[in-house]
């Protein structure tokens, strides 16, 4: 049932008067009139008597009126708390974001950030989890932005979600072959994928979105990896390399540095795997929608400064 049609009829019992209570909600008589009539006929019973140019409640307005009271109420409250959720949205911006994003872009974004926000509360939530999780926690409004790999799998998630989330792509990256510093000189650029199927490799843990692309990749190549060494953080997959001889297959932006050292080797692959996608997804809330332009901005100046091997992808999904 319509609210308008009890908060009518909560108006016009405290005041006694159909022109009174009209002013008070900024509607004209007639609609008023409208609104008492259209009640009375959903629920089958007269809830005024009219004498004269006085109206009193009827025994089935009495009954009624307390329950209409506790609906308004209740309306109200709900409106109030809502107004109140969309000053502390406008107030505050929650975000996390994946790896090397996190250590890589974050130290430089935020500041510029803050300057640009300065009466905004900025909350960087440290997370080890996988995109997908980061994903869910956009969906269920735990966090404002997430900086997240994406390869087009969550683009149904944002679909169903109407207008309430949004997702801006930032940079596409390759996918690289890496080996430690002392790597086995029989492995020769371009290497085919179906010649590495002997040796070890350290992966990232299997739910993350950068494990789901690789394993397209393999299955697009017809070549299965029996097992593998699972890790759920780039760090130590780095340091893996470092002191052994196993392989494995990281975005370009995580271990660009380690590249340029020397620390590690990038070994050319004959058929590459796909780009991967760092996007931001956020809320559609007014704070997070004028904050991303800004992001998007900054990212593009902050990749550049840092000479970070990726390509920045114009416009917005």
């Amino acid at each position: 049932m319509d609210l308008n049609l009890f908060e009518s009829f909560v108006e016009v019992a405290k005041e006694m008067s159909f022109t009174q209570a009209a002013k008070n909600l900024n509607i004209t008589q007639s609609t008023m009139s409208l609104r008492i009539q259209k009640l009375e006929n959903d629920i089958g019973v007269p809830l005024f008597m009219r004498l004269n140019r006085e109206i009193r409640l009827t025994h089935y307005g009495k009954i009624l009126l307390p329950y209409a009271q506790q609906c308004v109420e209740i309306k109200n409250s709900g409106f109030q708390r809502l107004e109140e959720e969309k000053g502390i949205m406008n107030s505050r911006l929650r975000m996390t974001a994946v790896m090397p994003f996190d250590i890589l872009i974050m130290p430089r974004l935020l500041p510029a950030l803050k300057t640009y926000i300065p009466n905004v509360d900025i909350h960087l939530i440290k997370h080890t989890g996988s995109s997908s999780d980061m994903m869910k926690m956009v969906l269920d409004y735990e966090l404002d932005f997430a900086f997240i790999y994406n390869t087009g799998s969550f683009q149904e998630e944002i679909n169903a979600h109407d207008n309430g989330i949004r997702c801006m792509p930032l940079y596409a990256e390759d996918i690289v072959l890496l080996a430690g510093a002392s790597h086995d000189p029989q492995l020769q650029a371009p290497l085919e994928l179906s010649d590495l199927t002997s040796r070890q490799f350290v992966f990232l843990d299997r739910r993350t979105v950068l494990s789901r692309h690789l394993q397209t990749y393999f299955e697009q190549q017809h070549v299965q990896f029996n097992s593998g060494l699972y890790i759920n953080n780039i760090i130590g997959i780095l340091e893996i390399l470092r002191q052994s001889d196993m392989l494995a297959f990281l975005p370009k932006c995580s271990v660009y540095r380690e590249i340029q050292s020397g620390e590690l080797i990038e070994l050319p692959l004959a058929v590459p795997p796909e780009p991967i996608m760092t996007d931001l997804v956020y809320l559609q809330h007014d704070l997070a929608m004028h904050a991303s332009k800004f992001v998007k901005k900054q990212v593009i100046q902050i990749t550049k400064e840092l000479n970070v091997p990726c390509r920045i992808i114009p416009g917005n999904r």
